[in-house]
């Protein structure tokens, strides 16, 4: 009785039906049963197809009925969060009802399809044709040190002075900052390569990402707090410093450190227009920031960060998502739909790549067209393309913070050779195509909105050049 009541209930619950479904096909799979492995991933299908079709026809509960049987599949475990299961479940379906040799042509389609796009961006053999060049006397070791010395300088007050930079807290602050100093000097013109096991995927450990945030704001507040105490001399050295520092690091394969390179030239800009502003900088000053600032090439940088991000989708795959789809191989297509959703993501960010020669408007418009296809991609890249399309915008903010800081050195130098400043600033503004604008001591670019906000702090991209 107990166990009739349970088939009946079974058989009113699609979903337990499913779930119980899909551990027969494992336990099948589990036991080379071939037969009974065949029967099960057909059932699957047929009810996957049953839910789509409820889905298709609005009926109440189907979205939640397939989102459960995305989880019993190891889909959501897969791909986590997502705005809809329901175009990786109906293709998978549709896979399915091919002939098995329908489904063999699937999966190599899809591989060459992933395989043409690591080619069109000169990276067939992924990674390791991206990968840093080998430097010498490579900085790293030494940044590495120092990133030590900043994290053994931890205190309250030291953190509170980093962010607020208040005047009667300096001496304090700067009390902590001579082992960091030491460590950074021996640094020099050096270039840094870190050792990243970029191979690994997402999972590669990057503990210089948070490493040169942590040091170049340490030593932007020191200078700062030098500056505070008059002590300009010192206050100079050190934004000479910060900058070595901040162009130090070789560009990698990897969007999150282009993104993090973007925040520390906004860290080493903003320490420079507070000390240079209010001090008197030299010829040797302006030198350092000019070369640092040649290393900052935004577009090669983005170029470089989204060709190791197409690399880095090839990586997940075959190293983690398949991985965890390995459970449920062979009868039904998993591996073919994944391979697919992956190469329509990597032809997206081919498209984003595309924009690093092409004007700010015309590149905005690839991008907004990207945008707006987030909502028809398949799961995988429909979670990542958002987050991806919006680099493209730091890409630009990148060249004009270089812009910025160049104009603003040229019209500190003009000021002190003529007395008063320039009518006209020569560098261009990448968000209008027109020179960048001088109010008030600042230097800026109207930013991404495009609007000209006079220089605000928030909305403009700026450097002050006096008080």
């Amino acid at each position: 009785m107990i166990t009739a009541l349970l088939l009946l209930t079974l058989q009113a619950d699609p979903v337990a039906e499913f779930r119980k479904t899909v551990e027969d096909l494992r336990a099948a799979h589990s036991k080379k049963d071939e037969a009974a492995e065949a029967a099960a991933a057909a059932k699957i299908a047929q009810q996957l197809a049953a839910a789509i079709r409820a889905h298709d026809t609005k009926q109440p509960g189907a979205e939640k009925q397939l989102q459960q049987m995305a989880e019993a599949l190891g889909v959501a475990q897969m791909l986590g969060s997502s705005p809809s299961y329901v175009p990786f479940l109906k293709r998978l379906t549709e896979l399915y009802a091919l002939d098995a040799a329908g489904r063999t042509k699937a999966l190599d389609a899809a591989k060459a399809a992933m395989q043409s796009v690591l080619e069109t961006i000169e990276a067939p053999k992924g990674y390791a044709s991206v990968w840093p060049p080998s430097i010498e006397q490579n900085g790293a070791p030494i940044l590495l040190k120092a990133f030590e010395a900043r994290a053994k300088v931890k205190s309250k007050e030291t953190d509170d002075y980093i962010i607020n930079r208040d005047p009667a807290k300096a001496k304090a602050f700067l009390a902590t900052a001579k082992p960091v100093l030491d460590a950074v000097a021996p640094l020099g013109a050096r270039r840094a390569r870190f050792d990243v096991k970029y191979d690994d995927g997402p999972a590669a450990e990057l503990p210089h990402i948070s490493g040169m945030l942590g040091l170049t704001k340490f030593l932007a507040a020191t200078a700062i707090a030098q500056s505070q105490t008059g002590d300009d001399a010192s206050a100079r050295a050190t934004v000479r410093l910060l900058w070595s520092v901040a162009a130090a690091p070789v560009d990698e394969p990897l969007l999150i450190t282009a993104l993090i390179e973007t925040i520390v030239l906004g860290v080493a800009a903003e320490a420079t227009s507070d000390v240079f502003a209010v001090g008197k900088p030299t010829a040797e000053d302006f030198a350092a920031v000019r070369t640092a600032l040649a290393r900052f090439n935004a577009r090669e940088m983005y170029d470089l960060a989204w060709r190791g991000e197409i690399c880095m989708q090839v990586v997940a795959l075959e190293k983690h998502i398949l991985g965890a789809a390995a459970s449920l191989p062979g009868m039904l297509p998993i591996e073919t739909v994944l391979r697919e959703d992956i190469a329509v993501g990597m032809k997206i960010i081919g498209r984003l790549r595309s924009t690093t020669t092409m004007s700010v408007r015309d590149g905005r418009d690839v991008v907004a067209e990207i945008d707006k296809s987030t909502d028809a991609l398949p799961m995988l890249s429909a979670l990542m393309t958002p987050a991806v399309s919006r680099s493209w915008e730091s890409m630009i903010s990148t060249e004009a913070r270089v812009a910025a800081v160049k104009a603003g050195l040229d019209a500190m130098e003009f000021k002190a050779k003529n007395g008063t400043w320039p009518k006209e600033i020569k560098e261009l503004d990448p968000f209008t195509g027109k020179p960048l604008l001088l109010r008030d001591g600042v230097v800026y670019s109207v930013g991404p909105d495009g609007k000209d906000d006079g220089g605000d702090e928030q909305k403009d991209i700026r450097f002050r050049i006096g008080r």
